[in-house]
């Protein structure tokens, strides 16, 4: 939601925006506050828009990149399964966590 009203709020129009939720329980609220699109669709959704907000889990992403562009046995597969044995989720959220922190100090200066 930060990052939404910060884009609205910057003068992004909500139809320029697509957000990419897979939970219908959480696009709705969002829907009726910002008026923007959604999608539960990955794909479809980078396809389609001029700025996408991903909201969702890392994991969830990989699961995705890995069901629809990787074929069994193959070096993309391997790749990911060495980033999800090494955390590499837990690395995106606390980087992603450190970037909206640091958002909001900047924002109070």
């Amino acid at each position: 939601t930060a990052i939404l009203g910060g884009l609205i709020a910057k003068g992004m129009s909500p139809e320029q925006i697509t957000v990419v939720e897979p939970g219908a329980k959480q696009r709705v609220p969002l829907q009726t506050r910002y008026g923007i699109r959604f999608t539960d669709d990955l794909c479809a959704g980078c396809a389609e828009a001029d700025t996408v907000v991903l909201a969702v889990k890392p994991q969830v992403i990989a699961q995705e990149v890995r069901r629809r562009v990787t074929l069994p046995g193959a070096t993309t597969r391997a790749a990911i399964t060495a980033m999800r044995e090494n955390k590499y989720a837990e690395i995106i959220a606390r980087a992603m966590t450190a970037c909206r922190d640091r958002a909001v100090e900047l924002g109070k200066g």
